[in-house]
């Protein structure tokens, strides 16, 4: 997503299907979509929820034949029913930007909440850009904010680069070159290519002093931030 500048039967199934299920992925990693929708296919219709939401990537990518957004939806929300972040977060982008549904952000609102609550990182970050960009309510840097930091307490870098930048910006909270550095220099500490360059750019305006508490505060963060 783009960066802020402006700012039970599971085991019986899974141990009937583990083999097929083997094929098809091998099949989908080799480049064999056509193989692997076959697969895929006769697995989904047996109720297992890889194979679903696999067929709906292949469905909403067209690998393996024709672009189809309403088999890849259908196959989403059914892999979704039985509890998989990954298809809730993938229905929130359809209707997030509208490919193959009419662009709803409220429906991409929900279904990325639900993926959030089931660990889907990518989720909450995007919610995050959704209430700093205004995307179907008023814009919102604080909520915007509470999203970014969840998903930066998992781990993600574009997250600690979106608080950055807010810090910067001075959006949701009081603009602060230290903690704009801390949080860029976190996100800079995994390779984020734009997290680096943000460091760099800020560090120019910062004092000798400010770099070295920035610095400071980040090993500090380190120690409870992946």
């Amino acid at each position: 997503m783009r960066v802020l500048t402006a700012i039970v039967l599971w085991i019986i199934s899974e141990m009937a299907v583990a083999g097929p299920l083997e094929e098809a992925n091998s099949a989908y990693d080799k480049g064999d979509f056509g193989l692997a929708r076959n697969f895929y296919t006769d697995l989904a219709i047996q109720g297992d929820r890889m194979a679903q939401l696999r067929l709906g990537v292949l469905y909403d990518e067209a690998k393996g034949g024709a672009n189809d957004s309403r088999e890849a939806t259908r196959w989403y929300i059914v892999a979704s029913a039985q509890g998989s972040s990954e298809a809730a977060y993938n229905l929130g982008r359809l209707y997030h930007d509208g490919r193959g549904v009419p662009q709803n952000f409220a429906r991409a609102r929900e279904w990325y909440y639900v993926a959030t609550e089931r660990g889907e990182t990518k989720a909450a970050v995007n919610l995050g850009v959704m209430d700093a960009s205004g995307e179907g309510r008023p814009r919102d840097y604080r909520k915007a904010i509470k999203w970014f930091l969840l998903a930066a307490q998992r781990g993600d870098d574009r997250a600690k680069n979106n608080i950055g930048t807010m810090y910067f910006n001075g959006q949701g909270v009081p603009r602060d070159l230290v903690r704009s550095h801390m949080w860029y220099n976190l996100a800079a500490a995994h390779g984020d290519p734009d997290a680096i360059q943000n460091r760099t750019s800020v560090a120019r305006l910062m004092t000798l002093k400010q770099m070295a508490r920035a610095q400071e505060m980040a090993s500090d963060r380190q120690m409870y931030i992946p």
